[in-house]
């Protein structure tokens, strides 16, 4: 069992400061990090509309926002390779890269847990998650809601709420049909975590 470190091979989406957006793409009338999202400065959970959102038009005191807000950037405003279907407000969900888990987030509108299977987002993300266990490294993982669901070769493994601060690690092996694929979450404090990280 390991936790997943490295890239993402392929043209995958990634997250990186907002001043490395796309030419041309700016949030706009997109609102939906303002309800998935939590941010701590504003007292907002996770799933529920932020109070200063105007949805569907944009963030009520935008100039004045929290720096989490300030800093997030979904994948669609900075990964030249997502088209305009990417966009969350038309796909109604949206794109994360988490570099230190090297794990591709798919966060969904918990009103619309279905829409990342629709196409082209289906295939395509199962193509990430094939090039991600082809390389022996990384994650997708589809959040509806708060259920996690780590998407591998073949397989979708539903590992339902994943409890703050637990680690969800991925593992292969060689079986009497090949190599199959498992996913669990577990504590940090978890002893296989530790035998898996490399010595200093």
């Amino acid at each position: 069992m390991s936790e997943s470190a490295g890239p993402l091979g392929g043209e995958s989406a990634t997250a990186a400061p907002a001043a490395a957006t796309v030419p041309g793409r700016v949030c706009g009338d997109c609102t939906l990090c303002c309800k998935l999202l939590p941010v701590a400065a504003l007292d907002k959970p996770r799933f529920e509309w932020c109070r200063h959102c105007d949805k569907g038009r944009g963030c009520g005191i935008y100039d004045d926002r929290p720096d989490a807000c300030r800093t997030f950037a979904c994948s669609y405003l900075v990964s030249p390779g997502l088209g305009d279907e990417w966009r969350p407000s038309v796909a109604r969900f949206f794109l994360t890269f988490e570099e230190e888990a090297n794990r591709l987030g798919v966060h969904v509108d918990p009103g619309r847990k279905d829409a990342w299977r629709a196409e082209p987002y289906f295939t395509q993300i199962r193509r990430w998650a094939a090039t991600a266990a082809a390389a022996g490294e990384g994650q997708v993982v589809v959040w509806e809601g708060p259920v996690a669901i780590v998407i591998l070769p073949g397989i979708e493994k539903k590992l339902g709420r994943v409890p703050a601060g637990h680690v969800i690690v991925t593992a292969r092996r060689r079986g009497p049909l090949g190599i199959e694929y498992n996913a669990i979450a577990i504590p940090p404090d978890d002893p296989r975590l530790k035998r898996n990280k490399p010595a200093d």
